[in-house]
């Protein structure tokens, strides 16, 4: 009997632990629960964007629509409000089964481009932030060790060194340090293939908005080049109703 009440307990325990995450041990089981944290079906982020570099401070404001039906059905638009150089530059990424394109428009030439691989380590609107580094997240794209446990800033998070399985991609290995309780890299740690450099991306100021965690401050850095990009999150909605054809080549160049 007092065997039997033993083993009850330790699979209540065990039971216990599995809901909790503990037992994720796999880099890309772990890297598979952030794609999969719940962010709304939609989004609309109002967002000022900093770039520091050499030559000072520069700041955009832009609007990010988000769309997430599925995990192989997501879409992304981006529409720069200021300065007015950049006013109306509008960035879309549609993704249907599976299948990612990227699509720029530049309404002083009044044309829209695809984004193809070969732009992958472009720098998009002159910020740190690079063509690929907008590229929607999904842990199949990795190739991932055992994961580790670790602090940082406080907070307890899971390590995990990764490779991109595309080998286009400008990127030789990422370490992915992710909140355990938030399901969110509070740093990714990127090294680059072409100069040996690094590029660090933050998560920062992190509070919940309809019970979503959201950061309300992201900060990608390169330190080969000596610049960082700030986005400032001023307000976001989740769930909320957007049009037909926001996610459309279209609604580019209205």
């Amino acid at each position: 009997m007092k065997k039997s009440l033993i083993l009850a307990a330790f699979s209540a325990a065990l039971v216990l632990c599995v809901a909790g995450n503990a037992l994720a041990t796999s880099g890309v089981e772990i890297l598979q629960q952030v794609e999969d944290r719940y962010v709304g079906k939609t989004s609309k982020a109002e967002t000022k964007m900093t770039i520091s570099d050499s030559g000072g401070e520069k700041e955009r404001t832009l609007t990010i629509y988000r769309q997430k039906l599925d995990s192989k059905n997501l879409n992304c638009f981006q529409h720069f409000h200021s300065p007015s150089d950049i006013m109306n530059i509008t960035f879309l990424v549609n993704e249907k089964d599976g299948a990612q394109e990227k699509f720029i428009y530049l309404p002083s030439f009044k044309k829209t481009r695809k984004i193809v691989s070969k732009d992958n380590d472009v720098r998009y609107v002159s910020s740190d932030f690079t063509y690929e580094d907008l590229n929607n997240f999904h842990a199949a794209d990795y190739k991932c060790g055992e994961a580790k446990e670790d602090t940082l800033n406080g907070e307890k998070v899971y390590v995990i060194e990764a490779t991109k399985t595309d080998a286009e991609s400008q990127y030789s290995k990422f370490v992915f340090s992710v909140s355990q309780e938030k399901l969110i890299p509070l740093l990714v740690t990127m090294s680059v293939k072409k100069d040996g450099g690094t590029k660090t991306i933050e998560n920062n100021k992190i509070k919940k908005v309809k019970n979503i965690w959201t950061p309300y401050e992201v900060i990608i850095k390169d330190a080969k080049k000596g610049s960082s990009t700030k986005l400032t999150l001023d307000k976001i909605e989740y769930d909320c109703a957007l049009d037909a054809d926001t996610f459309t080549q279209r609604n580019m160049e209205k």
